[in-house]
């Protein structure tokens, strides 16, 4: 997400926690808290209230896969392994940050030699990919005994349209835990329908994970005003609250409430149920 968009966003969540009387008259739960959408008037949406989904479709940007000795985005991969001087010893150059597992099996961020292969392209490990990326696993890649170079997401930003910061695995030729490494990473979208259960494959449900861009995830437990991951037919707010989705004009869906638009990057005819 760019910083134009982050920027309009917190000028938007201002805005929805106006004061009722400076801005519009406020409907049960316009404002509590996150502010997941403004009151409506005689049916009408009158504010997006600055909602915005979350990067990430479990509805936390991992930094705490990443905090741990350098900064593996690709803004900072080679600034942030700067080595330091060591009296008598050559200086060495050109390291990048990456996450890989330390010796107990948790995740670290360390300084390794990069290598050159592309955003996108085979890889065997970390070390064959450029700053900035990690050799990591998606479900498309099934079957070809490798991983894909991915963009590292730490901050839950960055991904192009048609990706998202999501968690994936990296890839190990062997399987030295039995729990896969995971890491924050930009992952294709699958552009499902939303609240369309046919969309994603069972056990799976399609929810809102960046700008416009849908995907089917396994869903968490989380209800309307829970803490993420949310259930299907849900959207995380940036408040890492579950808020329920909607259709626009629709009659029903909110029980007692209503459909109001969810913000500039929900698709159109979309938004989260208020009051």
């Amino acid at each position: 997400m760019s910083s134009r968009v982050l920027i309009l966003t917190g000028a938007l969540a201002i805005a929805a926690c106006t004061p009722p009387e400076k801005q519009f008259e406020a409907g049960p739960g316009a404002c509590e808290g996150d502010c997941p959408g403004a009151a409506i008037d005689g049916g009408a949406p009158k504010s997006d209230g600055g909602f915005q989904p979350d990067a990430q479709a479990d509805g936390g940007v991992r930094n705490e896969l990443c905090a741990s000795g350098c900064d593996p985005d690709p803004d900072a991969a080679l600034s942030s392994c700067v080595p330091q001087p060591v009296p008598g010893e050559p200086s060495i150059t050109g390291l990048s940050c990456r996450i890989q597992r330390a010796d107990d099996g948790q995740p670290v961020a360390t300084c390794k030699s990069p290598g050159e292969g592309a955003e996108g392209s085979l890889c065997q490990g970390g070390d064959a990919c450029a700053p900035g990326l990690a050799c990591a696993v998606h479900p498309e890649d099934k079957g070809l005994g490798a991983g894909r170079c991915r963009r590292y997401c730490c901050a839950g930003e960055g991904c192009t349209t048609g990706t998202y910061c999501g968690l994936l695995p990296v890839f190990e030729p062997t399987k030295p835990f039995p729990e896969p490494l995971l890491i924050p990473a930009c992952a294709p979208a699958t552009g499902c329908a939303l609240l369309e259960p046919s969309g994603c494959v069972a056990g799976q449900a399609c929810t809102l994970v960046n700008d416009k861009t849908t995907t089917c995830v396994t869903p968490g437990a989380g209800g309307d005003g829970d803490a993420c991951p949310c259930a299907a037919g849900m959207v995380c707010s940036p408040a890492k609250v579950c808020r329920k989705l909607c259709r626009l004009g629709a009659a029903d869906g909110c029980g007692d409430g209503a459909c109001v638009v969810g913000g500039s990057a929900f698709p159109a005819g979309f938004g989260v149920c208020a009051g």
